[in-house]
């Protein structure tokens, strides 16, 4: 036999209905932050595109100033660079002038090049005093070489015009300092 009970409820299960309405709420509540979120980073940059520019010409000098401090920077760390490996130059050339007799009726030219080599014309000068230049450059200590490269006889008598080269060595003249 069947019994109808037309007054018991039946129990039915919320849980599912709970879960999907809880879902649809977070869903809701994370869209709102993101936009409100995505609205209030919109409105900084605004303000900040507003901001650069009112200030432009102050961020333009900023920007100056912190590219000649750091160019500044780079050429202290270059200066100390340079006066590490300075060349003596001026030492150089003064003791190889001296070994000159009379040098400004005599030198015509002087050059000096990257590799370290020294070239001195003379004219109107005497075979005794271009040999004894050559013996006073070759008793140097920053000298490697001396070599006669040119030597022509000029109009006058017994003078000639004479091309030297001389070999420097670099680490005497950094010992020599």
């Amino acid at each position: 036999m069947f019994e109808l009970n037309f007054f018991e409820k039946k129990k039915t299960n919320f849980l599912p209905h709970l879960l999907t309405a809880l879902f649809a709420v977070l869903l809701l509540l994370s869209g709102l932050y993101f936009f409100f979120s995505y609205q209030n980073y919109v409105n900084i940059d605004k303000d900040n595109q507003y901001w650069l520019l009112e200030e432009a010409d102050q961020l333009a000098l900023a920007r100056q100033m912190q590219s000649y401090d750091q160019l500044t920077k780079q050429l202290l760390v270059d200066q100390v660079y340079f006066e590490e490996n300075q060349y003596p130059i001026n030492t150089v050339i003064q003791g190889l002038n001296d070994q000159l007799v009379d040098q400004s009726d005599h030198l015509l030219t002087f050059s000096l090049n990257t590799d370290n080599h020294v070239t001195f014309v003379l004219e109107n000068s005497g075979m005794t005093d271009i040999s004894a230049a050559i013996d006073r450059f070759a008793k140097l200590d920053y000298v490697t070489k001396v070599q006669l490269v040119r030597l022509e006889e000029t109009e006058s008598d017994h003078l000639f015009l004479a091309e030297l080269r001389v070999d420097l060595n670099e680490e005497a003249i950094e010992e020599g300092e």
